[in-house]
Parts: structure tokens; C-alpha cells; sequence
């Protein structure tokens, strides 16, 4: 396999790690802070997502650091010499656009939207940090 494609390899298998991860701390997430709603309409998680407690929007954005960590981890340890962070610097960057059209999308605080989109790319970098020693 060619380095591009070994380093493309690597940057989706962050995604997907990320993405992974991020899901199951959702779940644990809605299990102790359930919503009101089964399949709220856009109204309804608005209103749910002016109600979120703090705890909640700290997890939330735990689980962000740790996926965009696990995610630039498992993309530079997988990527071939000198393109590790490039693969990790993808899945941040993939991670930080997500980011960016969820929170125009659903409003959250602006706190959180600004502190998620920096740790979208800072962890993924992290994760390389960690995995190229």
C-alpha cells in the first residue's frame, strides 16, 4: 500500500473511533440525564437543550476530548512515519466541520460550542503527541 493511502486508512479509522466513542458517552449520557421526549421535534430539543444541566453539558463535552483524543491517537498510530500528524491533523480538522455545522444546526451554549471546537483539533494533535513517542 501506497504512504497516501495507508495515511487515508488511518484518518477514517480515527473518524470512526471518534465517532465511536463519542456514542457511547452519549449513551451514558442519556441514561443519566434522559430527555422528555422519545423523538423530540426540532422545537422540543431546542427547548431540552436550554434546559441542560451543567453536569450534562460537562460530559458532553468530556466526551468530545476523549474521542477527538482517542481518535488522533488511533489515526497517527496506524499512519506510516511522517504522516502522523497529518492523519491526526484530518480527523481533527473532519471533527472541528462536524462540530461546526452541529452546533449552527442545534444551539447549544456558547461556551460549550467554543470549547468543543477547540478541542476537536487540540486533542486529535494530542493523541499524535502521544502516539509518535
Amino acid at each position: 500500500m501506497t504512504s497516501i493511502i495507508k495515511t487515508i486508512f488511518a484518518a477514517v479509522l480515527g473518524i470512526i473511533i471518534s465517532l465511536c466513542v463519542y456514542e457511547l458517552v452519549d449513551a451514558l449520557n442519556g441514561k443519566w440525564y434522559p430527555s422528555t421526549h422519545l423523538q423530540p421535534t426540532y422545537e422540543q430539543r431546542l427547548k431540552d437543550l436550554e434546559n441542560m444541566p451543567l453536569a450534562s453539558m460537562l460530559i458532553v463535552l468530556a466526551g468530545y476530548i476523549v474521542a477527538s483524543f482517542m481518535g488522533g491517537y488511533a489515526a497517527a498510530r496506524v499512519a506510516p512515519d511522517g504522516k502522523k500528524w497529518v492523519a491526526a491533523g484530518s480527523v481533527g480538522f473532519f471533527l472541528l466541520l462536524g462540530g461546526i455545522v452541529y452546533f449552527m444546526a442545534l444551539p447549544h451554549a456558547l461556551w460549550l460550542s467554543i470549547s468543543s471546537c477547540l478541542a476537536f483539533v487540540v486533542m486529535s494533535l494530542a493523541g499524535a503527541k502521544i502516539a509518535s513517542r
